[in-house]
């Protein structure tokens, strides 16, 4: 079973993303199980079908409460479901260096963890650090994998300005452009990364 952390900033289109990534990862007839905070449940409630299951996660917002309750709906996601793969939608504001930490020591048979990754929208993405509250930079720092979404319809200079900032707060990570709305060539890149994990 492996882990996806997905962590993303307000409207960078992560719900979409998710959407897309269980969607691939169904299609291909591996079971799915999307864990999700309480503000995910009207968005997810459409996308269930026999390969992908979704399981809330209540009191998501206070840091203590989220790491407990994420520990025990693993557990009984992965007793009742025995899943390929775990998706973990995290608020923008939690730190998924210190979610990863605390699940890593569950004792789940054959656990693994895919590249962390944190979704970018350049279209509105602040490019001053100074202007740019700490844990945004945390979560950038964290992410192995950075995912400039919605490029689509982002301007090219926005996306270079935006490529520079993020190379130079995070020089370890794999920077990729992708369309989770429009899925394309960059998204099963993107894909292939994620479950392989390829971070180079």
């Amino acid at each position: 079973m492996k882990i996806m952390i997905i962590n993303g900033f307000p409207g960078s289109g992560k719900t979409t993303t998710i959407k897309e990534i269980a969607k691939s990862l169904s299609e291909e007839g591996k079971k799915v199980v999307i864990i999700f905070t309480e503000e995910g449940k009207i968005i997810y409630s459409g996308i269930e079908n026999t390969n992908i299951i979704t399981k809330e996660v209540i009191n998501a917002c206070v840091p203590c409460s989220l790491r407990f309750n994420l520990e025990s709906t693993l557990k009984n996601a992965t007793s009742e479901s025995n899943p390929d793969f775990v998706i973990i939608e995290l608020l923008s504001s939690a730190s998924s260096s210190q979610i990863k930490a605390s699940l890593e020591p569950m004792n789940i048979p054959d656990m693994s963890f895919a590249p962390v990754v944190n979704l970018v929208d350049p279209k509105t993405f602040i490019t001053d650090i100074s202007k740019l509250p700490k844990f945004a930079i945390d979560r950038i720092k964290e992410a192995d994998i950075i995912c400039l979404n919605k490029t689509e319809s982002a301007k090219d200079e926005n996306i270079r300005d935006v490529k520079d900032f993020l190379r130079n707060a995070n020089p370890d990570s794999n920077i990729l452009g992708i369309s989770a709305h429009k899925p394309d060539e960059g998204f099963k890149y993107f894909m292939d990364r994620l479950v392989n994990n390829d971070i180079s």
